[in-house]
């Protein structure tokens, strides 16, 4: 992917960003935000959760999967959490590579990942998975099917097994 392409990427995902921000809470300005740095998809959370702890909201957690939660934010913090989860956003973005659809080759990848490796280690941990669709049907959806789609445990055990099993190592991206 080319530099511009990347730059294109991050800043119609910075605008969108703040769409978001702005159709919660009309009438806030926009903040200026220079970009520090990307992260990887593994770093994102984590450099997340550092930057909204220095904007006061220690509340914001990394989990295990790489997702952010923000915990409780009382009502009258309420725009000044949405403009800090803005400005961290804008400040340590996702690296543009981890926020385009998967090419062909990387569907065809994942699907081999997902029905061999992957499989195996929920099977490993316990889990009965789905039969999946095609390679084909797989590609052709876009990857939709997932051998997590068969997981229902309470959300600390989810958390240790998306750990030991990734449904999407970061090796897909090169």
């Amino acid at each position: 992917m080319s530099a511009v392409r990347a730059e294109t990427i991050l800043d119609a995902n910075a605008d969108q960003a703040w769409q978001l921000v702005s159709s919660r809470h009309p009438g806030l300005e926009r903040p200026v935000v220079g970009r520090v740095r990307t992260v990887s998809h593994a770093d994102w959370a984590p450099t997340q959760e550092r930057c909204m702890t220095a904007a006061g909201f220690p509340q914001a957690k990394a989990m295990p999967d790489a997702s952010l939660t923000s915990g409780q934010v009382p009502d009258v913090r309420s725009e000044a959490f949405a403009v800090a989860e803005y400005t961290c956003g804008a400040e340590y973005p996702m690296a543009a590579k981890y926020q385009t659809a998967f090419n062909e080759s990387q569907l065809e990848w994942l699907y081999r990942y997902s029905t061999g490796e992957l499989t195996k280690c929920l099977q490993d941990h316990g889990i009965s998975v789905e039969r999946g669709p095609s390679e084909q049907e797989f590609v052709d959806s876009d990857g939709a099917w997932s051998p997590y789609r068969s997981v229902d445990l309470p959300q600390s055990q989810y958390y240790e097994l998306v750990t030991a099993c990734p449904e999407i190592p970061d090796s897909i991206y090169g």
